[in-house]
């Protein structure tokens, strides 16, 4: 069994595809999840132009985009399966207005994803920890009751440590 190390490229957000990549081979990494948000090189508003060019960069570098961390758009959608990357994650948020209406709100944010995840081939997942704790992880279990999940660490072609949303 072979593993893609792999590594979250939050803290260089800001850094453009060729630059990063050789950043993240030079320390070791042969994967990264891409951060597609407002305060990234690659936002949600420019996803579809920018994605699949910063993707051919990294790729060029000899690291393989296995994530974006973005939200659940369709423009996130489409740019990740333009540019070949297979799987958008997001967190399942804990909102000031308490458990149960987080929980109701995240599983209709995964609910409406589905469409999209079947049109563009394109996974979604939910980080379920979100601060550690057991109260977090209970809630992205409820959030994803009635969806198929698949968690593992390595070894399989997605190479995900996060639970894969799929319609059941």
């Amino acid at each position: 069994m072979s593993c893609l190390w792999s590594v979250f490229t939050k803290p260089w957000a800001g850094l453009p595809g060729a630059e990063l990549g050789a950043l993240v081979a030079g320390i070791g990494f042969a994967g990264a999840e891409i951060p597609v948000r407002d305060t990234a090189y690659v936002t949600p508003a420019n996803a579809q132009r920018e994605l699949p060019k910063f993707s051919s960069q990294l790729r060029t570098e000899g690291v393989e985009p296995i994530s974006v961390a973005s939200d659940l758009s369709e423009p996130v959608f489409a740019a990740c399966a333009e540019a070949g990357v297979p799987m958008i994650r997001i967190m399942a948020e804990l909102g000031p207005d308490g458990y149960a209406a987080s929980v109701r709100r995240n599983r209709e944010l995964l609910e409406q994803a589905v469409e999209l995840t079947e049109r563009y081939d394109v996974q979604s997942a939910c980080s379920r920890i979100t601060g550690g704790t057991c109260r977090r992880r209970s809630a992205y279990c409820n959030c994803s009751t009635g969806y198929r999940t698949t968690s593992s660490w390595c070894g399989t072609p997605r190479m995900t440590r996060w639970p894969v949303i799929t319609r059941r």
